[in-house]
């Protein structure tokens, strides 16, 4: 009989819902004295990856630059029975490439404001991506739960 952490765990479906459902993960980053720093985020995943965009001197860019390590927590439900979310630990993977922050920031952009086209998402993101660092999780390990599964 499987335990109960196992009869919990999210599928591979059902973390790739959660990632539609949620709209904001919190990450966590390590400061320069040890200390986690935490931010929410908005995000989309592109070709299965995490993705999200952030602002350059941010501190949570700092922080990666620095150590790329980082955790993303998403999460759902507001009684305990309802619980679900996944925590995401793995390397930031950085790029301040022009063409490449556009379009993770115009794939953010559209996630967030679905009415905008394809071109007003990509104008939108032009005019905030020279400041911008694009960042995706290259995930390492999953821990995952579903309360609703036990019952």
């Amino acid at each position: 009989m499987p335990s109960l952490r196992e009869r919990i765990r999210l599928t591979d479906a059902e973390l790739a819902l959660l990632y539609d459902e949620v709209q904001t993960f919190t990450l966590g980053t390590i400061g320069h004295d040890g200390v986690p720093h935490l931010t929410a985020m908005w995000f989309v995943v592109v070709d299965g990856t995490i993705t999200f965009w952030t602002y350059r001197k941010a501190q949570k860019t700092v922080n990666l630059r620095r150590d790329p390590r980082l955790s993303c927590l998403f999460d759902a439900g507001d009684t305990y029975n309802e619980l679900r979310g996944a925590m995401v630990q793995g390397r930031a993977e950085l790029t301040d490439d022009y063409d490449d922050v556009l379009h993770i920031g115009a794939a953010v952009g559209r996630r967030y404001n679905p009415t905008m086209t394809h071109a007003e998402s990509e104008e939108w993101a032009a005019r905030q991506a020279a400041k911008r660092t694009g960042v995706r999780v290259a995930v390492e390990n999953v821990a995952s739960w579903d309360h609703r599964k036990l019952g």
